[in-house]
C-alpha cells in the first residue's frame, strides 16, 4: 500500500474521532455556554433593574423565565410583551429571550433566528446586546451551517476587547472540531484553558476537552 493510502486512512480515522468527540461533548458544551451567556446578560439586566427600580418589568421577566421549561409558548409571548414595554433594562433582554425560547424548544426556529438577526442588525440596540444576539444566532445554527461560516461570523466577537469573546472562542473551537480540524480546535481550547481572564467553568471545560483531544489525537 502506498503512503497516500496510509495518509488517507489516518485522515479518515481522525475525522471519525472528531465526529465522535463532537457527538459526546458538543451539545453539552453548547448548553453550558448558553447558561453562562444568558446568566451574564441576566445579571446585567438585574443591575439595571436595581438602578431604575423597574419593579413591574423585573417581576414579569422572572415570571416568564419560570415558564420557559413548562410552557415555552407562553414564555415567548410573555417575553415579547415585556420587549414591547418601556423598561429599557429588560426590553432588549426579553427580545433575546423570546427568540432563544423559540429556538430552544424547536417550535419556531425560523422565527427565532429572524428575531436574533433583527436584533444584531438594530442600530438602536446597544452593541453588547447586538453582539450577544449574533453569538446566540451562530450558536443555534452551528449544526446547520458549514463550520467555516460559523467561524467567520464569530471572528469579530473573538477580539480581545469584546465582552463575549470567551463564549465566541469556545463556539469557534466547536466549529473547528466539527470541521475535523483537531489541531485548530486544540489550539483554541488550549488558549482558553491558559487564559486567566476566562471564567473558571469555561477554563475547566477547555482543560477537559484539551485532555480528551490529546488522548484521541
Amino acid at each position: 500500500m502506498s503512503d497516500d493510502i496510509f495518509r488517507e486512512i489516518d485522515e479518515d480515522l481522525r475525522r471519525d474521532r472528531a465526529e465522535t468527540l463532537w457527538r459526546q461533548h458538543g451539545k453539552w458544551v453548547i448548553a453550558a455556554s448558553l447558561v453562562v451567556i444568558l446568566g451574564t446578560a441576566g445579571f446585567q439586566a438585574w443591575r439595571h433593574w436595581q438602578q431604575t427600580n423597574a419593579e413591574a418589568a423585573g417581576l414579569a421577566y422572572f415570571k416568564a423565565v419560570q415558564l420557559v421549561d413548562t410552557d415555552p409558548a407562553a414564555a415567548a409571548a410573555s417575553f415579547e410583551g415585556i420587549a414591547a414595554g418601556k423598561s429599557a433594562g429588560y426590553a432588549i433582554l426579553a427580545r433575546i429571550e423570546a427568540a432563544v425560547t423559540k429556538l430552544r424548544n424547536g417550535g419556531d426556529k425560523a422565527g427565532g433566528q429572524a428575531a436574533l438577526q433583527a436584533i444584531a442588525g438594530d442600530s438602536a440596540v446597544e452593541q453588547p446586546y447586538r453582539d450577544l444576539a449574533l453569538l446566540l444566532s451562530a450558536e443555534y445554527q452551528i449544526d446547520d451551517q458549514p463550520p467555516a461560516d460559523t467561524i467567520a461570523r464569530l471572528k469579530p466577537l473573538t477580539a480581545e476587547a469584546q465582552p463575549w469573546r470567551f463564549a465566541a472562542r469556545e463556539l469557534t473551537a466547536l466549529a473547528q472540531l466539527k470541521s475535523g480540524d483537531q489541531a485548530a480546535c486544540l489550539k483554541t481550547y488550549q488558549q482558553l484553558a491558559d487564559d486567566l481572564d476566562a471564567p473558571a467553568g469555561l477554563r475547566a471545560r477547555a482543560t477537559a476537552i484539551v485532555e480528551a483531544l490529546g488522548h484521541q489525537g
